[in-house]
């Protein structure tokens, strides 16, 4: 299969203990068949596996990952946006979604709203890219302004303390890490410390937009009265 098209899945809901040891029995026997290369008996399995418990954890994680191996990215990480509402702690769901919204955010519009800024939003994605690059969670959810401006005082900051002669020698042997380095003023550390707030600053202000941030819902063309319509 390819393209997002999904079939229509249950809503996801906790499945009872009974539901969930089945469902993960019924995985670990489509895994066994996956590994051997017996796709259609395995799909199988997966499908009853959904069919049983569709709001298991592991059920959710296999399904998603079964979606993307047939490209239906968008479907996959909307499945998981929705385990994650469930399942708020599970790590390997927030890890799969974390990855698929970057690989969507590679082909969004940024520009514009987008099925990108949607799923971003009041999650930990954003917080996510501000904590690696300064301006970026801001860009996740669409304030650009503000994460240009975060983004152009951690250049300015790497730029003197790289074109400062002897700045990343210097500070490197001020933090003992080389004794040979030549000694250098103190003022070599006023970009470092600006450039630190601005890193704390920018994870902190993310934080807060995303939490008074309404969802911005995702606006899709009606579907035919004898269709359904999915990612």
């Amino acid at each position: 299969m390819g393209g997002d098209a999904a079939e229509p899945r249950p809503a996801l809901t906790r499945p009872s203990p009974a539901d969930e040891e089945k469902a993960e029995s019924l995985l670990r026997q489509y895994m066994v068949l996956h590994r051997r290369g017996d796709v259609s008996a395995a799909h199988k399995l997966l499908q009853e596996a959904i069919s049983v418990a569709p709001g298991s954890a592991a059920v959710i994680l296999a399904n998603a990952e079964d979606l993307v191996s047939n490209k239906q990215i968008k479907a996959a990480a909307t499945l998981l946006k929705e385990g994650l509402e469930l399942y708020p702690k599970d790590a390997k769901l927030e890890t799969l979604y974390g990855e698929l919204v970057l690989r969507i955010a590679g082909v969004a519009d940024l520009m514009a709203p987008s099925e990108f800024q949607a799923m971003a939003q009041g999650g930990k994605v954003p917080v996510f890219l501000a904590a690696i690059m300064p301006g970026a969670g801001h860009a996740a959810v669409g304030e650009f302004r503000s994460g240009l401006g975060y983004f152009g005082v951690f250049v300015v900051c790497l730029l003197w303390i790289v074109l400062t002669p002897e700045g990343l020698s210097g500070i490197a042997g001020q933090l003992g890490l080389n004794k040979n380095a030549p000694p250098v003023g103190p003022i070599i550390w006023l970009p470092v410390v600006v450039g630190f707030i601005n890193w704390v600053t920018n994870i902190a202000d993310v934080s807060t937009r995303i939490k008074r941030m309404p969802v911005m819902p995702i606006e899709r063309p009606t579907p035919p009265s004898d269709q359904s319509f999915e990612l």
